[in-house]
């Protein structure tokens, strides 16, 4: 049995294009070093002095320079190719996060942010298009989890050490590590991403879906839904590491093991757990499997320790909301792919990572108000609420896309 395990396990990493892995390797240097994005809601209210109220107004800068980006990261993909766009972004990143640790007074943390956010959010759209021109469609949901793969182990290591770094020699160390690992990626692209060719495979003609984006309401609909389940999946960034810290009294240290078993879980998961479900059902069907245990998993937080010991309730959390994102994320960035084309890819997938973008913004501000006003469990039942009528709009687009097929089939 366990050698069947490790057989399937290794299949879903068998066939993927050599340049696939060269992108994950740079998304991981670069992911290896965020260590100051998932503590910034502390290090602003703890040492720089800011009100929860606050913080949310500035990580909305966050989020209003990554819709920037993310628009402008489409537009520059389209325009001068992915491997420009990949390169500056991480080039011209880096620097930012030199510049942001000398910011102090609010105005100019809330500019600099916006900056910082705008300059590293090129890079999504173009790194997509690259995905894109190097992987065949049979391949595609494979590679973007291994990205996501190359992501959440960055993830897993930059918090835990993080948390660490901060508890013992203080938070500035963060933002020197981000800014020097995000200029070793730049050069890493530039030594060994091949420059801008044209896609390698042949793709089925889609003659169903629009020229324009704004003539695809499918796609609009599906931006519209992505973008709610992004501002309650955003939470686990902005809101929960703040109550870890003040209502549950976890140590920075702590807050940061936490974080990190999120991404070594999708890490150790996703790649296998993909691969098998992938050509099972539709990627609509997994979106709605992971949306659902997505907006559940903040239950956890208001069950009664009659159930649970209270100290397992994060861990829960943190294990259910993982696994939901393995099954929402691929499978949303898989459909937006299925959207597009070779000519408008880099517009479509701006379009898509702009719904998080949008989250940025908005998850903070509407996090922190709820909580400010009516506390951490009303917040936690409505995210839980707003996300079961997600999976509802999910239902939904799935039939309509369904029926879009079979008048295509028709005709």
């Amino acid at each position: 049995m366990l050698q069947n395990l490790y057989t399937r396990y290794q299949e879903s990493f068998s066939g993927l294009s050599p340049v696939i892995w060269l992108l994950a390797l740079v998304t991981l240097i670069n992911r290896a070093g965020t260590m100051v994005i998932p503590f910034m809601t502390i290090y602003l209210t703890d040492q720089l002095g800011f009100s929860d109220v606050q913080t949310g107004y500035i990580m909305a800068c966050f989020g209003a320079g990554s819709v920037a980006g993310s628009y402008l990261g489409g537009k520059l993909t389209d325009m001068i190719g992915y491997f420009q766009t990949m390169f500056w972004s991480f080039f011209l990143g880096g620097f930012m996060f030199f510049l942001l640790m000398y910011q102090k007074d609010l105005y100019s943390v809330m500019i600099f942010i916006f900056l910082l956010s705008l300059i590293n959010d090129l890079f999504r759209p173009a790194l997509f298009s690259a995905v894109a021109i190097f992987s065949p469609e049979k391949d595609r949901t494979r590679s973007i989890s291994l990205i996501r793969l190359a992501i959440n182990l960055g993830f897993g290591v930059g918090p835990a050490f993080g948390g660490l770094i901060a508890e013992t020699i203080g938070f500035s160390w963060l933002f020197v590590i981000d800014g020097i690992t995000c200029i070793f990626a730049g050069l890493f692209v530039w030594w060994k991403i091949p420059r801008n060719v044209k896609p390698q495979h042949q793709e089925t003609v889609k003659d169903e879906i629009p020229a324009s984006i704004f003539q695809d309401r499918v796609y609009l609909f599906f931006l519209f839904l992505t973008t709610i389940i992004a501002i309650i999946f955003m939470q686990l960034i902005f809101v929960i590491p703040v109550y870890l810290k003040e209502i549950l009294h976890f140590t920075k240290a702590n807050v940061g093991y936490l974080m990190a078993l999120n991404g070594l879980l999708i890490a150790a998961v996703e790649m296998p757990l993909v691969h098998y479900c992938d050509t099972r059902k539709t990627n609509l069907y997994w979106v709605i499997v992971g949306t659902s245990m997505v907006c559940l998993s903040y239950l956890f937080f208001v069950l009664s320790s009659t159930y649970f010991p209270w100290y397992l309730l994060p861990v829960l959390f943190m294990i259910t909301i993982s696994i939901g994102e393995i099954f929402m994320f691929p499978f949303t960035n898989s459909f937006a792919f299925s959207r597009s084309n070779d000519q408008n890819r880099g517009s479509y997938m701006g379009y898509y990572s702009m719904t998080f973008s949008i989250s940025l913004i908005i998850a903070p501000i509407l996090g922190f108000q709820i909580a400010d006003l009516f506390g951490y469990d009303i917040l936690f039942y409505s995210m839980a609420a707003t996300g079961m009528l997600m999976v509802l709009g999910f239902g939904y687009l799935r039939q309509t896309v369904q029926r879009e097929r079979q008048q295509v089939e028709a005709i």
